[in-house]
């Protein structure tokens, strides 16, 4: 919500509170430790190009009045991804797909790091993966490098679609080096929740 107009209602928050207590029994009873992250919604990463007559209240947004509920955060472990986002969006990698809502390689990747990060304070025989691991090659993206002059449109099943012009874009692919020296210590799962699971 770019706006913060959106108040999380009190019966609403006592759901989610519910919900992902039941998440964390699960967890505990299968030895799983439990890491909470929201994937920040674009236009909040790159802000500084929304138009400007689209107002933007001094509000927590969803995300933030969930992370900073008291009862909530010290229950559950929370990840911040959005501040690292908008700082390395000011680098000379763009995060997130010109052409659309996703984040590209480059910002799952930093994503990945700071998950990591707060995983190793846990587990210390953790290693998580760097920059140095892979071959970065930059790399038009099958995904969005179109564009119409009416509305957005995609590439599809490999075959162009009519009336695309092609965007000069491309964006960092990440290749191992390497596989013979990772090591398996713990399996990490990722359980996708969609707003109205919560």
């Amino acid at each position: 919500n770019y706006q913060n107009s959106l108040k999380i209602p009190p019966n609403m928050l006592n759901k989610i509170k519910l919900n992902l207590t039941i998440i964390q029994k699960f967890c505990e009873e299968n030895n799983i430790l439990l890491y909470i992250a929201f994937p920040p919604d674009k236009s909040r990463v790159y802000s500084r190009y929304m138009p400007s007559y689209i107002f933007r209240k001094k509000a927590p947004s969803p995300v933030e009045q969930v992370m900073q509920d008291t009862e909530l955060s010290e229950k559950f472990k929370f990840i911040e991804l959005e501040k690292p986002l908008i700082e390395a969006s000011y680098g000379d990698e763009l995060v997130y797909f010109r052409q659309e809502t996703h984040w590209n390689e480059t910002g799952a990747f930093l994503a990945y790091q700071k998950i990591m990060q707060a995983i190793q304070k846990d587990l210390k025989d953790v290693k998580p993966l760097s920059r140095e691991d892979f071959i970065i090659e930059k790399k038009e993206c099958c995904f969005a490098p179109y564009y119409s002059d009416k509305e957005p449109s995609f590439h599809k099943q490999n075959q162009w679609i009519p009336g695309m012009k092609k965007l000069d874009e491309k964006y960092e692919h990440f290749v191992f080096k390497s596989q013979k020296n990772i090591q398996v210590v713990y399996k990490l799962y990722l359980y996708i929740l969609h707003e109205k699971e919560l």
